[in-house]
């Protein structure tokens, strides 16, 4: 918690740096529909889908008997009645049992990602060659602009596409820095 507040104090620097390469990457997840296995309790398991198998486990304890449960008790002690005549006890649980089964269901997962990348200003989106099982699913792009200062490199990235192409190769922009010195913001030199 310290270093983030001391982080917070350092003030960001402010530079100028022209635009010395460019890349981007674009990907689109792949799913298809595949068995997932999963516990449950018996009457929560969802219909249509396959049981595999089950076995008896101890679900609740409570007070009063019930069916399918056992009992346990503790150990026998005494109680003063008042009367001078103790009463022995015994204090008693009911383990309850139910099915926990396992069983397996059809889901959508992340079975492929395809990616297409370049070093230009055209990005493209990967082409899918998709089964009869599968689907798109999330798609995310990256943009990476190489900066060169007056002292050293720095890499921004974004997700903005017309951002990444207002950065052409020898433009200037003034680059604000993080006190870790990664790129936070850019705007053209002025």
């Amino acid at each position: 918690m310290c270093v983030v507040i001391v982080m917070a104090l350092i003030p960001s620097r402010e530079m100028v740096g022209q635009v010395q390469s460019v890349s981007w990457e674009r990907s689109i997840e792949i799913e298809a529909l595949t068995d997932v296995r999963h516990d449950d309790w018996r009457d929560q398991i969802p219909s249509g889908v396959r049981i595999q198998s089950c076995t008896q486990k101890e679900r609740r304890t409570q007070d009063n008997p019930a069916p399918n449960a056992t009992e346990v008790c503790g150990t026998p002690y005494t109680v003063d009645t008042g009367t001078g005549i103790g009463k022995v006890v015994q204090d008693c649980k009911y383990h309850v049992y139910d099915d926990w089964c396992t069983y397996t269901a059809q889901e959508w997962q992340r079975v492929d990602t395809a990616t297409a990348n370049g070093s230009n200003y055209d990005p493209r989106w990967p082409e899918l060659r998709l089964t009869g099982s599968q689907r798109e699913a999330d798609r995310a792009e990256t943009y990476k602009i190489l900066f060169q200062t007056e002292k050293k490199s720095y890499t921004y990235t974004t997700s903005d596409l017309d951002q990444f192409r207002a950065c052409q190769i020898g433009s200037r922009w003034t680059l604000r820095t993080n006190a870790l010195g990664g790129v936070r913001s850019i705007d053209p030199a002025g």
